[in-house]
Parts: C-alpha cells; structure tokens; sequence
C-alpha cells in the first residue's frame, strides 16, 4: 500500500517534469533523432507504468490520460518558438504507454 503512495508522487513529479521539459524553447532541433524517440518512449512508459502502480483500478483513466497528455503536448510544441509538433514523437510516446499497459496486463494475469 505504501508503495503505491510512492508511485502517486513519482507519476505526478514525472507528469509534471515531462511537461515542463517538453514545452522548453529550443534554438533549433534537428528532423529526426533516434535517441529523442527512445527517450519519449522511456519517459512515457515510466509515466504510465507508475500511473497504473499507484491507481490499479483506473487502468483506463492511466492509459487514454496518458495519451491525451502526450497528444496536448505534441500539439502544445507547435506554438513554442524552435519546437514543433511531430507525428514521429507522439508515436514514441503511444509506443512507451503501450509497453507500460501490456507490462501491467500481463503482470495481472499472471498474479491471479
């Protein structure tokens, strides 16, 4: 039960962190980057592998929460001076959330 207060804070602290990184104003960013998509979806995964941890019976709420969150960021960067949207970088995000969701379905089938 603890842990799942740990895993409130870190979901929310992650939340926020990738929010804030995201939405930073970058002098110029190259087209694509291999490590960048790794990193959205490493990122992603956490944020959602410690949403579901924390709240188990909104495993729904986590998962299409997450990927409101990523598309609003994605289009939020749109409007931020040097960044832009890109369909590459909501995909790595879909990707890391969707890793994280089949990560915890199969840990719950396999505890009953």
């Amino acid at each position: 039960m603890r842990f799942r207060y740990w895993a409130a804070a870190i979901f929310w602290v992650l939340a926020v962190l990738i929010g804030f990184l995201s939405l930073q104003s970058a002098d110029s960013m190259p087209d694509i980057q291999v490590w960048d998509k790794i990193q959205h979806l490493i990122a992603y995964c956490m944020l959602t592998a410690a949403g579901l941890i924390a709240y188990p019976a909104r495993v729904w709420r986590i998962v299409i929460g997450c990927l409101i969150y990523g598309i609003f960021i994605e289009i939020a960067q749109g409007w931020i001076p040097g960044r832009f949207a890109s369909i590459e970088d909501g995909l790595a995000n879909s990707i890391g959330i969707g890793l994280a969701f089949g990560i915890f379905c199969l840990r719950s089938v396999r505890d009953r």
